[in-house]
């Protein structure tokens, strides 16, 4: 007579971009055999996530020696390659995703980005004359030495994290909403923890490396607007394929605040008018802020054994898949690929009978 295998008990801390993109791919392989649940201090449209706008241009941030660039190109490129998949199957539209010229204007010559530029599909330079007459009605600003245009995919995310959630529960997945993980030993009766944390990782992982990045958009209806804008964060323009337009922006280094700055508002908002006029009629929808959980030095993805008890020689398996900062959107796919390989990994070194 055959014995019913034990199901694993899976923790997956946090309901953001990262956290949901975890439990999925796990559920995806592993959902007969595993007995999953996301633990969440806030619902979808409380994460910084659901503010992004889901942008899939990849930028560096981090401060990161050239092996975390290495690997984060990697995520980047296996990102890229599942919004690809999605559109080869024609289910872009399904999870909210388009494909976009993105024109960047930008402030030094020196650029962030040029470290992924050999993974970015298209992109011409433009001076600042070229830029002008290809966009005859806007006022780029003084501080413009060139741009870009380079292709981009943007998701949005008030499509694309519903139909996970709803994939999710589908495969057994449960939520509990409401809940802040505060130690490790909280989650001591299951058998491993994915965690997905984002600033909260600063206490619970004890990771000093963590540094809020408070950013801050306005959520218009603009369906005539196609081709997104981006000025080093002081203003941007990002278009969704389901009409609506986001707004920003700022890159607060340190602040954690959650208020909406009016003041702050109005400059954005000026900037992005004056590059798009029509913009000014565009209906409102939504003000909203989040704290990009930045990790300087770059996301950390790994696997932790971490001891549960004072008293206790317990050891919890802890897959970290946290820090992303603002390029939760571009890594995801990747950073969740290495965390399922993570769990396959455990799974075979510790089976559960």
């Amino acid at each position: 007579m055959s014995q019913t295998r034990k199901k694993v008990k899976v923790a997956v801390i946090g309901a953001g971009i990262s956290g949901l993109s975890s439990a999925y791919r796990i559920l995806t392989k592993y959902s007969d055999i595993v007995d999953l649940c996301v633990i969440t201090e806030f619902d979808l449209d409380d994460t910084t996530s659901i503010v992004a706008a889901g942008l899939w241009r990849p930028d560096e941030h981090f401060s990161a020696d050239e092996d975390a660039i290495q690997q984060m190109k990697q995520w980047f490129l296996a990102t890229r390659i599942y919004y690809e998949s999605l559109v080869e199957k024609g289910l872009d539209a399904q999870r909210g995703l388009s494909t976009n010229f993105l024109l960047k204007l930008e402030v030094d010559r020196n650029r962030s980005n040029d470290c992924f530029q050999d993974i970015v599909p298209f992109e011409i330079l433009l001076s600042v004359e070229e830029t002008q007459r290809l966009y005859p009605h806007a006022k780029i600003p003084s501080k413009v030495e060139f741009a870009s245009l380079t292709h981009a995919f943007i998701c949005r995310p008030r499509i694309y994290l519903p139909w996970m959630k709803e994939e999710i529960v589908k495969m057994g997945g449960t939520f509990q909403v409401g809940t802040r993980v505060h130690a490790f030993e909280e989650l001591k009766d299951f058998d491993v923890v994915v965690n997905c944390s984002a600033m909260s990782a600063k206490t619970l992982a004890s990771d000093d490396k963590m540094v809020p990045i408070r950013g801050q958009v306005t959520l218009v209806e603009a369906p005539w607007i196609s081709t997104g804008m981006h000025c080093d964060f002081s203003s941007y323009i990002l278009p969704g394929m389901d009409g609506t337009v986001t707004l920003g922006g700022c890159y607060q280094k340190g602040n954690d605040s959650y208020e909406v700055d009016y003041e702050l508002k109005e400059t954005y908002l000026s900037k992005c008018y004056e590059f798009a006029p029509s913009l000014r009629s565009a209906r409102l929808i939504k003000d909203m802020v989040g704290l990009r959980p930045l990790r300087v030095g770059g996301p950390r993805v790994e696997l932790e054994m971490v001891v549960v008890g004072l008293k206790s020689d317990r050891k919890l398996p802890v897959i970290h898949n946290y820090g992303h900062g603002p390029e939760g959107w571009g890594l995801h796919w990747g950073t969740s690929g290495t965390v399922l390989e993570l769990f396959a990994q455990w799974m075979q070194e510790f089976p559960i009978k």
